[in-house]
């Protein structure tokens, strides 16, 4: 199997996820890249798009929901994103600090 992450250097994904049903997820700071069991691009997550900056974790959880924990740290401000398995956001909220 050959993954073909596009105008990404493959490099910059550091972190890998694998939901119930074998697809790959794997992020950069700003980026998560969604595969299929058999190589297949299918979506691509920017982080930026949602205000934010960078990526501190992620997780998926049964049935392909993405959990993505964001950071924006010009305004020092944390969040978490919760993505359905189609890539739609279906909840968001920002995590409180001191």
């Amino acid at each position: 199997m050959r993954l073909d992450f596009g105008r990404h250097n493959p490099r910059e994904f550091g972190w890998l996820r694998v939901d119930e049903e074998g697809n790959l997820y794997f992020s950069s700071d700003s980026h998560v890249l969604k595969f299929r069991p058999g190589g297949q691009l299918v979506r691509e997550w920017d982080i930026r798009t949602y205000g934010f900056d960078g990526i501190g974790d992620l997780g998926v959880i049964p049935k392909g929901k993405l959990i993505v924990a964001a950071t924006q740290r010009e305004f020092m401000k944390t969040g978490v994103l919760i993505f359905d398995n189609q890539g739609t956001l279906l909840n968001s909220f920002e995590i409180a600090g001191p």
